[in-house]
């Protein structure tokens, strides 16, 4: 009889400081205010010509950031845009040996100076530069994205100017080739923009 007594009065105790634990736990918790999310926004610019020519050569290409349902269902709620990354990769071309002599060249060992990138904001006339990649390869760049950090304060600067707008200018710019002359009849590279968006949860 006192064992059972016992047992009873010691699961009473048990649930009186489970109450208490709760009621404090309950009593001393606080909300936290809905932060500013992230949302990650990759922008892809194809760059297709069929009439490329001799190396060096600069390339436009264009794309709006309201293009993209993501960014138009957002676009009040943005407090801040970051181009964080750029890729780069050939996806297709073709070469002969001078716009005159269509005898067709292998191109995949050969190596082209330099690929320079950079971005104009619409309304906006400066340039900034974004990523440089220095001697590649073609067969290196052919179906492989080669990723490249923008730089922090490039970031900032377009971040302020896409403040206004949100149409872009791609500027791709071609060295000349480490092989000597080559006349491109095709070119095919796709280069991605990754933005992230910093937003507001209502």
């Amino acid at each position: 009889m006192n064992t059972q007594n016992n047992s009873r009065l010691a699961l009473c105790a048990v649930a009186i400081i489970c109450s208490m634990s709760l009621g404090g736990c309950a009593e001393n918790t606080l909300v936290e205010p809905f932060q500013e999310i992230t949302i990650q926004l990759p922008v892809i610019v194809s760059t297709r010509s069929n009439a490329f020519g001799a190396v060096p050569k600069v390339n436009l290409d264009y794309a709006s950031l309201s293009d993209y349902q993501v960014y138009r269902d957002n676009q009040d709620k943005i407090t801040g845009i970051d181009l964080y990354q750029m890729s780069f990769m050939f996806r297709d071309l073709a070469a002969q040996v001078s716009q005159t002599n269509p005898t067709p060249l292998l191109v995949d060992n050969m190596q082209v100076t330099s690929i320079n990138f950079s971005i104009q904001v619409a309304g906006d006339t400066r340039e900034y530069d974004v990523a440089s990649f220095a001697n590649p390869r073609i067969r290196d760049y052919m179906l492989i994205p080669h990723p490249m950090d923008v730089p922090r304060e490039t970031s900032a600067a377009i971040a302020e100017a896409l403040k206004k707008q949100s149409q872009i200018k791609l500027i791709s710019r071609y060295g000349t080739l480490t092989q000597g002359s080559v006349y491109f009849t095709r070119i095919n590279a796709q280069i991605e923009l990754v933005f992230r968006l910093t937003v507001k949860p209502f």
